[in-house]
């Protein structure tokens, strides 16, 4: 919001060798993934997607790379999500971790892409689309409406994809389409005083 350079690239190149090194499967998500894809939104952290028997490496992995935050042992169940901080630019690394569809998809369908001056693992928009199916947060029903309105993919590709996982979600995808190809007109602005 101020203009100043925030330190997201460089905790991005950190975060991403030190998972390459670990040889941890993941996927960039969220903001960063859009923007890679064509969907500019703006974030101040990195979004990370990994498989449930990935979080032990993949907490090693950071914490090796100089990363602080949650502490973790063997004994402890898995979380559904674990926040993680640069402490040289205070940046944060929320791993969010998949425990069935659609996260295992969004991993195994990643496409390495150049993020931030390495060569990442980034999420299609296939399985970005599909992952925000599953919230109601305004954020992602934008990001989902960002996509639909980018027009590279076509609903019965989506319709394909989900019928394979969540044949339920089917029409919660059809009226969120259409209400992404034809969203409401924005409200009126009230009268200058």
């Amino acid at each position: 919001m101020t203009g100043e350079p925030t330190g997201l690239p460089h905790t991005m190149r950190k975060a991403i060798r030190g998972l390459e090194e670990a040889g941890v499967r993941y996927a960039i998500s969220g903001a960063i993934a859009l923007g890679l894809r064509g969907h500019v939104r703006a974030t101040l952290d990195l979004d990370l997607v990994v498989l449930a028997d990935e979080v032990p490496a993949t907490l090693r992995a950071l914490r090796a790379a100089g990363f602080t935050g949650e502490e973790w042992s063997e004994e402890d169940e898995i979380d559904p999500q674990y926040v993680l901080t640069d402490p040289e630019t205070e940046v944060t690394v929320d791993v969010l971790v998949g425990f069935g569809e659609p996260e295992f998809s969004l991993v195994d369908g990643a496409t390495r892409m150049e993020a931030g001056g390495v060569e990442a693992r980034v999420a299609r928009e296939e399985h970005l689309l599909l992952s925000y199916l599953y919230s109601n947060q305004p954020r992602h029903l934008g990001d989902f409406a960002s996509i639909v309105q980018g027009g590279r993919l076509t609903l019965p590709r989506v319709r394909e994809l989900l019928g394979d996982m969540h044949p339920e979600m089917l029409p919660t995808l059809q009226a969120r389409w259409e209400a992404s190809e034809n969203p409401p007109p924005p409200p009126t602005r009230p009268p200058r005083r």
